[in-house]
């Protein structure tokens, strides 16, 4: 059965190394070797069960030293919102010749909803569910509504 091992950055983010058995000091030490330029303030074992269940939001995993890792919910919240600005950019690329084609039909009332489309797309990352999101679940919720 796999081992885990919780390294935790000053920074407080977290890197996890598996091994395939249970790890002796020298194992974790050979590891640790192959990772110059890292600086590792703390390791300690992990159970599987004290993993997050999804490694979606990885770079936002904390360790508090004991128990199960956590999410620095602001860190995830800022990769949330990456990941929408990643999402919608192929929509508002697609509404921007939407839009050169209600410019060329000289057609107002297409240009307006084109533009409020983009706007909402623009806005996704302004929305207060985000930051009220207090799990990651609640993060996960807030999503690109594709255009209609």
């Amino acid at each position: 059965m796999p081992q885990f091992v919780v390294l935790t950055r000053a920074d407080g983010t977290v890197a996890v190394m598996t091994f395939p058995g249970m790890p002796t000091p020298s194992d974790i030490a050979a590891e640790l070797a192959k990772m110059p330029g890292q600086q590792f303030v703390s390791h300690r074992l992990l159970d599987a069960a004290e993993l997050p269940s999804t490694r979606e939001y990885r770079d936002a995993w904390t360790d508090s030293g004991s128990g199960p890792l956590s999410h620095d919910m602001p860190r995830a919240r800022e990769i949330h919102k990456a990941r929408l600005r990643a999402e919608r950019a192929p929509l508002l690329a697609a509404l921007d010749v939407e839009y050169q084609r209600a410019i060329e039909a000289n057609d107002s009332g297409r240009k307006q909803r084109v533009a409020a489309t983009k706007q909402r797309l623009r806005d996704v990352t302004a929305d207060p569910r985000i930051q009220a999101a207090e799990t990651i679940d609640a993060l996960a919720a807030v999503q690109v509504e594709a255009p209609t």
